[in-house]
């Protein structure tokens, strides 16, 4: 297969995948932070991923940013205060197909579940 091809077909894995993912981890209940949620995005670079976020309030709790593999086990990553705005560099990111999300736990222990965005490197 010649590049673009492979290309367009791995995105197209990536984008079945997250949409399946997405509808399986996202929070069912309209009150969660998910509601809040405006923007969320990932940005790679040959070293870093930049994962940016947006909320439409500040968040009650702390923000975990969550990565995995293809085995769809997340870590925590990085844990911050939750802002409005923000963003987070993983600094030792994964090769291959990797999905990032946002975790938030709340000030009574709860944790809410963001989307996942996917990023073949």
């Amino acid at each position: 297969m010649n590049t673009v091809t492979n290309y367009l077909k791995n995105a197209s894995l990536i984008f079945v995948f997250a949409f399946i993912i997405n509808n399986a981890f996202a929070t069912s209940n309209p009150t969660d932070a998910t509601e809040e949620l405006t923007s969320f995005e990932i940005v790679s670079s040959t070293e870093t991923v930049e994962i940016i976020w947006q909320f439409t309030k500040d968040i009650e709790g702390e923000v975990q940013v969550q990565r995995s593999g293809m085995d769809m086990n997340f870590e925590t990553i990085g844990e911050i205060d939750g802002t409005a705005a923000n963003r987070f560099a993983d600094n030792q990111p994964q090769s291959g197909f990797t999905f990032y999300r946002l975790a938030i736990k709340n000030t009574d222990g709860t944790v809410t579940y963001q989307k996942v965005a996917a990023l073949s490197r």
